[in-house]
């Protein structure tokens, strides 16, 4: 019973393990890729309020 115990955590274990290695940096990148998106979506409210200013 308790090596039945001990098997499924050291299993479980080894899962979350190739977890963190695969879907860690999948993660990470699409992360990046978010942050990419809100900063070019900043810049171009910054560049339309520009503009904006420059009308008045």
């Amino acid at each position: 019973m308790l090596m039945a115990v001990y098997g499924a955590i050291v299993s479980i274990a080894s899962l979350l393990d190739l977890g963190v290695k695969y879907l860690g940096p999948l993660l990470a990148d699409t992360n990046k890729q978010v942050l990419e998106i809100h900063e070019s979506v900043f810049r171009q409210e910054l560049e339309m309020r520009s503009l904006g200013e420059q009308m008045k």
